[in-house]
């Protein structure tokens, strides 16, 4: 068989090609089904990783049985890095 070529029938791509689509279908349906299912967890986790950034194991699961992370923001450490910045700039 030369490059570009195939050693098998048309019948046969067709029958690839549709159990492939069938793979495929049923693959993205199981999928959105189960995105949909938990989109409040998906939700929180999202809200949680714009919020700290990062994550760990133990973090996510604690999100994930609604409870609530006691660690400082992203915001929070700008915030106070900036602080020392200006409080640093004020001295000289």
């Amino acid at each position: 068989v030369m490059p570009g070529e195939k050693d098998y029938s048309e019948r046969t791509a067709e029958a690839i090609d549709s159990e492939v689509k069938k793979i495929t279908d049923e693959s993205y349906k199981k999928a959105k089904e189960l995105i949909e299912a938990n989109k409040d967890k998906l939700e929180r986790i999202a809200k949680a990783l714009l919020k700290y950034e990062t994550l760990d194991a133990d973090e996510v699961k604690l999100i994930l049985e609604g409870g609530k992370l006691d660690k400082p923001t992203v915001g929070g450490l700008l915030a106070a890095e900036q602080a020392k910045d200006e409080r640093e700039k004020s001295k000289k």
